[in-house]
């Protein structure tokens, strides 16, 4: 036999051996850790919670306060009301919580108004917070705003909060580990430790002692199993036996529906691909659908858009063709005086300078649509300018506005050249305007508008924004958007398609972003970030 080696107290054996020997004291060691450690890691997470929290609830504070005074300020910085623009700056300075305010004028480079609490050290020691927001009137920049805040506030009511919820916790738990200790006693320890002695009884073959426990539960249900199998072991090894064969067959039988279950699985796994792909062959199929129903409401506006010149150059055409049938008749009659011919020639010329400009105005539309029509049916890559190529497309949409009283405005500058798909991005920009005007203005009224805004952001990186002051979206709506299939127009016309092709067309072909802020009420702003390179193969220029 090999000498007994003693385990080091580093090794796991070692440290298992630091822990109680006995149920008794390891159950209450457990107890102990169990609910003091959470305890301890609750405290310090909520600690880090209530510090966040803090800064959180600062910020919004700080956002609202300076959105607040932005708006009160504006009057008094407009009509130079120094004193006003105190009070009320001082009145918000009361609340602790702002350290300074600071209102600047853009006609003076000194501050306009500039208050400050008296520092301290609880001041000192938290965190600030500033945020600043230009003072607008009418559209321009009349001054700027500054607002600073402070932690300490809010950290103080936190941590006032954190202790007396720590003080209740600790109450609660010593309560708990007092009666846990207490029924683990009665029920736990003191029945484990009979049936203990009975089953040393057994192991020394001690079976005259019948096992018994006074007890209506688990352990007296244990102290019975063990009585039986003292009475019939030997039996119990033929009972064994004869189960192991019948676990056997039946582990047979289960083997075989399993081999079946499979197959059945197997079968019903290729049905369920096969309506898979049916069905997205349906969606595909939806998609396209869409794609040519919005080009077919680019030929309705066009349409639109021809029919007004086209229609003046031939109410000047029939007017011409009287001049020139009065003409005919006074040199026939041999009535015609120079007056009446000078007067004919100067109204054919003023008809014929109509009819040109008629047709050139048609043939410049048509000439858009054809170039439009070219990339929406084509998705064909090639440089353009952006300027261009959205006017192209309102040219199909200012039709479906003026029909609705809706104000299309663009904002967008020239020279902006980008190497890409006009088609795609055209669809993106007509889907966004139809839907705001589908969805966004349910009551007509004067003051509706879209407005497109185009700018650069970078050298090779391109903002569009869509914007409207219609009803906005809910949460719920909005989370939803760009979902397949989701309309709020279910049954009036809606596929639920447009912002989905939207979005797909965007951070695929395009290989840009999009981002939707809305809120209830007020409006919706489509944000779509575009490289004024495309992903994939630049076009080689000619």
């Amino acid at each position: 036999m090999s000498p007994h080696r003693p385990t080091s107290s580093a090794s796991p054996q070692g440290f298992f051996r630091l822990l109680p020997r006995t149920v008794r004291g390891a159950a209450i060691l457990a107890l102990v850790l169990g609910l003091a450690i959470p305890s301890l890691l609750a405290y310090f997470i909520e600690q880090r919670l209530s510090v966040q929290a803090a800064r959180h609830e600062i910020r919004l504070d700080l956002r609202n306060a300076v959105e607040t005074l932005a708006l009160s300020m504006r009057p008094l910085l407009w009509e130079l009301s120094r004193e006003n623009a105190e009070a009320v700056a001082q009145a918000t300075l009361n609340d602790e919580r702002y350290v300074s305010i600071t209102i600047t004028s853009g006609l003076d480079a000194q501050p306009f108004v500039k208050l400050e609490r008296p520092a301290n050290a609880e001041n000192a020691a938290a965190e600030l917070a500033s945020d600043e927001r230009d003072v607008l009137h009418e559209g321009k920049v009349i001054g700027k705003l500054v607002v600073t805040m402070s932690t300490a506030p809010y950290l103080a009511a936190s941590q006032r909060a954190l202790r007396w919820n720590t003080l209740r916790v600790a109450v609660m738990l010593i309560c708990s580990i007092g009666l846990i200790l207490l029924v683990l006693q009665r029920r736990l320890f003191a029945p484990l430790q009979q049936l203990t002695q009975a089953t040393n009884r057994i192991a020394n073959k001690q079976f005259a002692t019948p096992i018994q426990l006074p007890l209506d539960d688990e352990f007296g249900d244990a102290g019975a199993a063990m009585e039986q199998m003292r009475l019939a072991l030997l039996e119990t090894f033929d009972a064994l036996g004869e189960k192991n064969r019948e676990l056997a067959d039946h582990a047979g039988h289960l083997e075989q529906r399993v081999t079946e279950r499979t197959l059945a699985l197997s079968h019903a796994n290729v049905e369920l691909q096969g309506a898979l792909q049916q069905l997205q062959t349906a969606q595909d199929s939806l998609v396209e659908s869409e794609k040519l129903a919005s080009l077919g409401r680019l030929v309705a506006g066009v349409a639109h858009e021809l029919n007004t010149p086209i229609g003046n150059a031939m109410t000047v055409a029939s007017t011409l063709e009287e001049h020139y049938r009065s003409l005919l008749t006074a040199m026939e009659a041999g009535t015609l005086k120079r007056s009446t011919m000078q007067e004919l020639l100067n109204s054919t010329r003023d008809g014929q300078q109509l009819v040109y400009r008629n047709l050139a105005r048609a043939a410049e539309i048509i000439q858009h649509f054809k170039q439009l029509a070219i990339d929406q049916t084509s998705e064909m890559r090639r440089k353009f300018d952006l300027a261009e190529m959205l006017e192209e497309v309102l040219i199909t949409l200012r039709p479906h506005f003026r029909h609705s009283h809706l104000q299309l405005e663009i904002d967008v500058a020239p020279g902006i050249l980008m190497d890409g798909f006009p088609g795609p991005l055209g669809q993106v920009v007509t889907n966004l305007a139809l839907n705001a005007a589908f969805h966004a203005f349910p009551h007509p009224e004067a003051n509706h508008r879209v407005h497109l805004k185009v700018s650069l952001t970078g050298p090779q990186q391109v903002l569009l924004c869509v914007m409207d002051n219609g009803i906005g979206m809910t949460e719920d709506v909005r989370k939803h958007a760009f979902d397949p299939f989701f309309t709020t127009k279910l049954g009036q016309g809606g596929s639920g398609l447009g912002l989905h092709i939207v979005r797909n067309i965007v951070t695929g072909l395009l290989g840009g972003q999009i981002e939707l802020l809305t809120e209830d009420g007020k409006g919706c702003e489509f944000r779509i970030t575009l490289p004024l390179c495309a992903p994939g193969q630049e076009v080689v220029a000619p």
